[in-house]
């Protein structure tokens, strides 16, 4: 079964929590899919919560570790652990800032993460981007084989 992953901004959290025990949620789970892939951790950030947690689920099913963030704010508190984020997965549209800049501090505070940014506005993306090359961009909707092959092109 194939299933397309769209996004709707009218579910989207309205704030981000100010309280970094609650604002990063550290779900981690082993491989339970197919697709295996052993010790490689995905950071989602996604404001809607629903969307983000269906991403995160899909993902671990795909085998692969991962981290929740609710927004740029609390991924940007994860700093310190970046070492151990092989991807960034993020939303170009973001409330507090855009995914490219997500992937742009991130990629100043550790070169090696790569990043995966999925828009349904890939013209603007491109255009703000100008010649950056340390993150794809995934056009939505997409469906469930082709984030899973996008995330495997990325991680060779």
């Amino acid at each position: 079964m194939t299933r397309a992953i769209t996004r709707t901004r009218k579910n989207a959290e309205p704030g981000l929590s100010a309280d970094p025990a609650r604002a990063v949620s550290w779900r981690r789970a082993g491989a339970t899919g197919y697709g295996l892939r052993t010790h490689r951790t995905v950071l989602v950030v996604d404001e809607e919560p629903l969307l983000r947690e269906a991403t995160a689920q899909l993902l671990r099913r795909f085998g692969y570790e991962v981290l929740e963030a609710p927004g740029p704010l609390e991924a940007r508190r994860m700093a310190p652990h970046y070492s151990k984020i092989d991807l960034l997965f993020t939303e170009y549209s973001l409330l507090e800032t855009d995914g490219l800049a997500l992937v742009r501090w991130c990629h100043d505070q550790c070169p090696q993460m790569k990043a995966l940014i999925a828009t349904d506005s890939v013209w603007e993306l491109l255009y703000h981007a100008s010649n950056e090359e340390y993150f794809a961009v995934l056009a939505k909707p997409f469906t469930e084989q082709e984030l899973d092959r996008m995330l495997r092109e990325i991680l060779r």
